[in-house]
């Protein structure tokens, strides 16, 4: 079963054969891509231990619509793998 409704992504193995460090990001109101997909790929994805952000009152464009907070949870995931 696909995550995300009519976009085709990898299947499950491939999400459980990923073995690097994960930045989750969704938006709360995304009607797109939901935010139960990032329930779905923290659970295939676990051994990598996902940092997971649900972005409120934001929806399928959430890198537009709050670009600044998702630039510095980006920024801070980057400081953070390269320590």
């Amino acid at each position: 079963m696909p995550i995300f409704r009519g976009m085709k992504w990898p299947e499950e193995e491939d999400w459980k054969k990923l073995n690097v460090p994960l930045l989750i990001i969704f938006g709360e109101a995304d009607q797109i891509t939901p935010p139960s997909g990032a329930e779905k790929l923290v659970e295939l994805t676990s051994k990598n231990s996902p940092k997971v952000h649900i972005i409120k009152n934001a929806g399928h464009n959430v890198m537009l619509e709050d670009p600044t907070k998702i630039n510095r949870l980006i920024l801070e995931f980057i400081e953070k793998c390269t320590k």
